[in-house]
């Protein structure tokens, strides 16, 4: 199989809440050295990618549908490391995020949403810049890329087919 060359200019953004980018900015040293000892920054980061992970929330809100979502402790430890609870209470105790602490191993995730005040504003794009969250979307994308290797017809389609594909620039969508 040939080694494709991906494209990851959109790999480090993520969306997120005004609001919540606007809590993580303004909090204190203090909330923050609670949350990773030491790294502010890496801190201030899995503020905004915990809730990045209910931003799809926002439109079932415009919907008016269900606008909550099971999280799996797995992969918010993978995404944040064991301190995702530390993340989860910060934005709790700010009135930014609510959630339901109803689980059973194998069969039901907690569910969390965010608050009205949160769903009430617009969403916005985030540069992700802290080493700990580029090296985890990496490992990320080369696990899925080596199972896709490993997947025939996906092999087939990354070998045969992305090679010739020619993907619409933004401006061309955006004339659409």
């Amino acid at each position: 199989m040939k080694k494709i060359q991906l494209q990851t200019e959109n790999v480090w953004k993520i969306s997120v809440p005004k609001v919540i980018l606007k809590a993580a900015r303004n909090a204190t040293d203090e909330d923050l050295e609670i949350i990773y000892p030491g790294d502010i920054a890496r801190a201030r980061e899995s503020i905004l990618v915990l809730a990045s992970n209910l931003t799809s929330t926002f439109f079932a809100y415009l919907q008016k549908e269900e606008i909550t979502k099971n999280l799996s402790t797995v992969i918010l430890k993978q995404q944040l490391g064991t301190n995702y609870t530390l993340v989860r209470d910060y934005l709790v105790e700010n009135s930014l995020f609510e959630y339901d602490a109803i689980a059973a191993k194998g069969i039901k995730c907690f569910t969390y949403n965010f608050t009205e005040e949160v769903l009430s504003k617009s969403i916005q794009n985030y540069q992700l810049s802290h080493p700990f969250f580029i090296e985890s979307k990496k490992k990320y994308q080369e696990k899925l890329l080596k199972e896709a290797e490993e997947n025939v017809i996906a092999s087939y389609l990354i070998d045969e087919v992305y090679p010739y594909l020619e993907l619409p620039t933004k401006k061309h969508l955006l004339k659409l």
